[in-house]
């Protein structure tokens, strides 16, 4: 085997492999396009509309001092 078809599949062969490489990444992007699509999909599927809540002083039970403290100062019974 001479020299030049040596170099001449060594580079054959590097192509082959970058070919695969830059395949494999393509195909990686598009595949996580997709999933992270249908992820939006399934997030967005399950976003419920919040209810308004009502505050009440039992909820505080529990929580440190400070916290309760906090919450008594800033809010009433039944402040949305």
């Amino acid at each position: 085997m001479t020299q030049a078809r040596i170099l001449k599949l060594a580079f054959a062969a590097l192509v082959a492999v970058a070919v695969a490489v830059g395949g494999t990444l393509v195909w990686g992007v598009f595949r996580w396009g997709a999933q992270t699509h249908i992820l939006h999909e399934r997030l967005d599927a399950a976003r419920t509309t919040p209810a308004p809540s009502r505050f009440d002083a039992r909820e505080l039970e529990g929580l440190p001092a400070p916290v309760q403290r906090y919450f008594r100062a800033v809010l009433t019974d039944d402040d949305a």
